[in-house]
């Protein structure tokens, strides 16, 4: 079963997977959502980070039980001039069972490059798998470009660095790619929102 903001969710991002009769463990995986880009104003806004990857093979499960899976929303872009983008938000099977941590919005810029936001981390996530997502790419003072968005992790690897010319390709086709980059202060690019999947 694969849970999106799109399908087996509500409006909230919260959905229920219930055991099916017979079945006493499930690989879970995870994608974290990307942050949203920052706001560039005399240089272009950096790129928001990808989301991280996790994932476990959960055992000793009771049929008819159902868990909580919850679908990190990616961050919203920066409209304040200058401003950062949202934080991409976490990935969840059963609380803290398993966690794919989301994207760090991109900082914005005034009149000089700027850095983009950081990957969904290790260290936030939880899982016997776990991947960094990919760097959002830095804004240019020169042309005033916006950063493109980190690309998701995977679970063959970490996301893609987005660059002040196209955003992070997703692991070897498993999580989005970041979003192209902005042109004349235009915001960086955001990640794309997170995936539950369960088998």
């Amino acid at each position: 079963d694969t849970f999106t903001l799109a399908s087996g969710t509500n409006a909230n991002g919260y959905g229920l997977w219930t055991v099916p009769a017979g079945v006493t463990s499930a690989d879970v995986a995870c994608w974290g959502a990307g942050g949203g880009g920052g706001d560039g104003t005399n240089a272009g806004g950096a790129g928001g980070g990808g989301g991280a990857f996790a994932s476990s093979t959960v055992s000793s499960l009771v049929e008819g039980t159902s868990y909580t899976i919850f679908i990190g929303a990616k961050g919203t872009g920066a409209t304040a001039a200058a401003g950062t983008g949202g934080n991409g938000g976490n990935s969840t099977f059963a609380t803290t069972t398993v966690v794919a941590a989301g994207g760090t919005g991109g900082p914005g810029a005034n009149a000089a490059n700027s850095t983009g936001g950081a990957g969904g981390t290790v260290a936030a996530s939880t899982g016997t798998v776990r991947n960094v997502g990919g760097q959002g790419g830095g804004g240019l003072d020169t042309g005033d470009k916006g950063g493109g968005g980190g690309g998701a992790a995977g679970p063959h690897g970490t996301g893609g660095a987005g660059s002040g010319q196209t955003g992070g390709t997703g692991d070897n086709g498993s999580g989005g790619a970041g979003g192209a980059p902005g042109v004349d202060n235009a915001n960086g690019g955001g990640g794309g929102t997170g995936v539950v999947s369960n088998s």
